[in-house]
């Protein structure tokens, strides 16, 4: 994530957050502009780099999309007042969503939330949170309030992690800021525990120098108290988690981690944690969902490879591997549908496609895609059985793209001339990468 002095980039959608990329900024006026020039034109060809020198992430979009599993279609949604990804979605009890915060095209992050009722197919601006974030958490609470939890806010032009929190109710359409996490944190995972409160855990903190630092610890949101009190610390710090709550009233930790660790299960009536085995890949910014059955629980992507697929069995504790996803998958949904099977859409690199996991037959069916590609984004199934994906980053510059049936050439440019962007692409590297060197040899023979 940036800062005033480092920055970690992101290539393609790969996301590097608490990795500890710096990128180095280049040390003459010359050698800033080659970059720059350099990086436009990476850009140009296809590949998108974020937080570089100043340069803006790829754009978010305000679309919406939802998706009919019996007939196996996609049909625009309505448009939310602004393009906005790494925002929260929460699925209200009367069946509307709110969303909130999340990047917007300025490259910052909104205070700004909207309101969907399917009823009217109509997104209705709320009332604005107290802080802007993005990469935070937005949990329902039992009498219909949202929770929303730390994430990624601005002090000036310095980006930090947030520690506050506040309470949504959407029947005044008012925000009340309720105690502060006693760890900032952003990229966490929240879920709501049998007995209402709300478990937070893990996520990234902003160190001095701009790194992202993986948290070892996790808190309880009481809503009777409005307060929040730390847990057992878990076993290993832990980054871009996912949070699943399990019917016998546990909750289930997944992934963050940069090599393979086991699931950790939280049990909050002792207040202590206990170890899966040890999973057969390392998953960040993956999903997890708690199949129908109530006894397993799908891993897909974040990983690598990111084609990775694997199942937990509940009773036993222990991970078998699935049958890989047609794409390599990160900062991509997974929704579950009534039927019983998994829709996974989007994420990785400029995906628009979808597919099916059926845990009957433990097979992966090719669903129709977005007419969009798109990654970080929120999709829920809705009171229909549909499906709707909110928001998220655009990728590929905001074009539609091919069915993944019939897929085609990219209109108006050729293989050819697509060869030859490659080749000029190549030397220009070259020539940006050689002459510094070309630079000091210079220098060296007129001091000789």
């Amino acid at each position: 994530m940036a800062s005033g002095k480092r920055t970690v980039f992101r290539i393609c959608g790969r996301g590097l957050v608490g990795r500890r990329y710096p990128v180095a900024l280049l040390s003459t006026q010359r050698s800033k502009l080659r970059g720059r020039l350099l990086l436009s034109v990476i850009a140009a060809f296809g590949v998108t780099l974020t937080g570089v020198a100043g340069l803006a992430a790829a754009p978010p979009t305000a679309t919406t999309e939802i998706y009919d599993p019996k007939l196996d279609s996609w049909t625009p949604g309505p448009l939310l007042s602004k393009g906005r990804y790494a925002e929260a979605a929460t699925l209200l009890e009367n069946g509307q969503i709110l969303v909130t915060g999340g990047i917007t095209d300025s490259g910052a992050p909104t205070s700004s939330a909207e309101l969907y009722d399917p009823a009217t197919n109509r997104w209705t601006l709320m009332a604005s949170m107290h802080a802007a974030r993005s990469w935070h958490t937005a949990t329902l609470l039992r009498n219909n309030l949202v929770l929303v939890v730390g994430g990624l806010g601005l002090d000036g032009k310095e980006e930090v992690t947030l520690s506050s929190a506040e309470v949504f109710d959407y029947r005044s359409n008012a925000w009340t800021v309720v105690q502060n996490l006693n760890d900032a944190r952003s990229v966490h995972a929240s879920s709501r525990l049998a007995d209402g409160r709300v478990i937070t855990v893990g996520g990234y903190r902003l160190d001095a120098a701009g790194e992202s630092i993986p948290l070892r610890t996790a808190e309880i949101f009481d809503p009777g108290t409005r307060k929040w009190t730390l847990t057992a610390p878990m076993p290993e710090p832990r980054g871009a988690v996912t949070s699943t709550a399990l019917p016998n009233g546990d909750t289930l930790i997944v992934g963050g981690t940069d090599s393979p660790s086991p699931a950790i299960v939280y049990r909050p009536n002792s207040n202590t944690w206990k170890s899966t085995a040890v999973m057969h890949f390392a998953h960040v910014f993956h999903t997890a969902t708690l199949l129908l059955d109530s006894r397993r629980v799908l891993v897909v992507g974040g990983s690598s490879p990111q084609h990775a697929v694997e199942v937990l069995d509940l009773s036993s504790g222990a991970w078998s591997p699935g049958p890989p996803t047609s794409d390599p998958r990160d900062h991509h949904d997974a929704v579950l549908l009534r039927s019983g099977k998994v829709l996974v859409l989007g994420g990785g690199m400029s995906l628009s496609t979808a597919e099916v996991f059926d845990p009957a037959s433990n097979t992966w069916t090719a669903a129709r895609s977005m007419s969009f590609a798109r990654s970080r984004t929120t999709s829920l199934l809705l009171a229909s059985g549909q499906v709707i994906a909110i928001g998220g980053e655009v990728t590929d510059g905001g074009g539609p793209q091919q069915s993944q049936a019939k897929p085609s050439a990219t209109p108006g440019i050729s293989m050819p001339l697509k060869l030859i962007g490659v080749i000029l692409l190549s030397l220009f590297i070259r020539w940006v990468l050689a002459t510094p060197f070309a630079m000091l040899k210079r220098r060296s023979r007129r001091k000789a």
